[in-house]
């Protein structure tokens, strides 16, 4: 895994401005580009590592758009600080902030004359795509000296390109959207420029015209990156053809719900009050596959590791809630049943393991868990009793953090 992220990597970093390029008053030293790779298959980690290999190479100043979510950004943020910033803490100049509110904010940070203009060291911040901080960003660019800007060699990484970066205005140059209009603003301050998208779904970044010279088309480059060997995606899960036109049977994971059961959680209309008062029997059954699944992966020495449940049924805040509510009840029952050692409950959850864990495994051809009765009940307790239901949305008051191990469910929207 480490020589594929190498070789990845390597191969960005060969297409990006040469840092040391000598420049004049006419010539600018800018690329622009687009990483495809497959969902959620190491995107980050590859443009963790051009970053490292960029600052090798003489770039001054790296800029990640990340997301439209204080959490998301956070999230990038607390990674790009263990895996650039503390490896080199003395060279390090950040100006966002590991908090939820760490946004960007001039009044905490160094001025851009002396974050770009220092002989020694590299800025690095990491900036949620929203109109307001890219704006304040901009003037807090705007107010360093055009000769300091001009020499800084600067790298842009933009996680999620597809992803509010467009310009989707109908009148594109007359009226462009005001984030599209903020980055490209941005990238026209400076003449040492790499300008990196990186996305799983390319199809809106292509569409860009390229003729209009501002705007983000990749026109220099476009690289594929290999999927991972150990990567288990949709042509894995759900099948494919091949390129002889014969079909690829997926693995045997998908589990298909019924339309009744679809219907239960439908998402309520504009200005109607639905009231959800059960869950669909097949997330009931969900819901126990993953307790299930949470003491087979204890029984495999997972005891530091996440293990955690996304449920997203609605993008609207109040159903969600409702959501949460059934989803919290129901893990209460299961662990009153699992204290008072229910009888028809104990048999349900071996069943679930046999027939859903046991007998997917064998026809994988892979080796099934040796996990008696006695080992799996006393998993499933300690699974339980670290156990947390999370409602995660702008409104809620605890929000998913991977700071520390995390074990249970997460009940939310477009976060997730």
């Amino acid at each position: 895994m480490i020589e594929s992220l190498n070789i990845g990597s390597n191969a960005v970093v060969s297409k990006l401005a040469n840092p040391k390029f000598k420049l004049n008053a006419e010539k600018t030293n800018q690329r622009k580009g687009l990483v495809l790779g497959y969902v959620q298959s190491g995107k980050t980690a590859n443009y963790s590592a051009v970053i490292s290999k960029a600052l090798d190479a003489g770039y001054k100043f790296i800029i990640i758009f990340s997301g439209i979510h204080n959490n998301l950004r956070l999230q990038t943020e607390t990674r790009l600080r263990q895996e650039i910033v503390e490896p080199s803490e003395l060279k390090a100049d950040p100006i966002t902030r590991t908090d939820e509110s760490g946004d960007f904010d001039e009044r905490h940070t160094n001025s851009a004359k002396r974050v770009l203009g220092s002989p020694e060291g590299f800025g690095i911040a990491v900036l949620k795509k929203n109109a307001t901080v890219l704006r304040k960003f901009n003037k807090w660019l705007g107010d360093a000296p055009e000769e300091i800007l001009n020499a800084a060699p600067v790298l842009i990484i933009d996680d999620e390109s597809d992803q509010a970066s467009i310009n989707t205005s109908k009148k594109p140059e007359e009226n462009p959207t005001a984030i599209n209009k903020h980055i490209r603003s941005i990238l026209s301050k400076f003449k040492h420029l790499s300008y990196v998208g990186y996305t799983a779904t390319p199809f809106a970044n292509m569409l860009i015209d390229a003729q209009i010279e501002s705007d983000l088309f990749p026109r220099d480059f476009i690289i594929s990156l290999k999927k991972p060997v150990s990567y288990i995606g949709a042509e894995e899960l759900f099948g494919a053809m091949n390129s002889e036109d014969k079909i690829i049977d997926g693995l045997p994971l998908i589990r298909t719900i019924n339309s009744m059961d679809e219907a239960i959680l439908k998402v309520s209309k504009r200005g109607e009050e639905k009231i959800f008062d059960e869950l669909p029997p097949s997330l009931e059954y969900a819901l126990d596959c993953f307790l299930v699944a949470g003491a087979i992966r204890i029984s495999r020495g997972h005891f530091k590791d996440h293990i955690s449940m996304l449920v997203h049924s609605s993008y609207l805040q109040k159903d969600q809630v409702q959501v949460f509510n059934l989803i919290e009840s129901h893990i209460q029952l299961r662990k009153s049943e699992l204290r008072r050692q229910v009888a028809q409950k104990l048999k349900a959850f071996v069943k679930i393991k046999n027939e859903e864990f046991s007998k997917t495994t064998a026809s994988m051809g892979l080796k099934k868990d040796d996990l008696n009765e006695i080992d799996f009940f006393k998993n499933l307790k300690l699974f339980l009793e670290s156990f947390q239901i999370i409602l995660d949305n702008s409104s809620s008051d605890e929000r998913l953090s991977f700071r520390e191990k995390f074990w249970g469910i997460v009940v939310g929207g477009n976060t997730l």
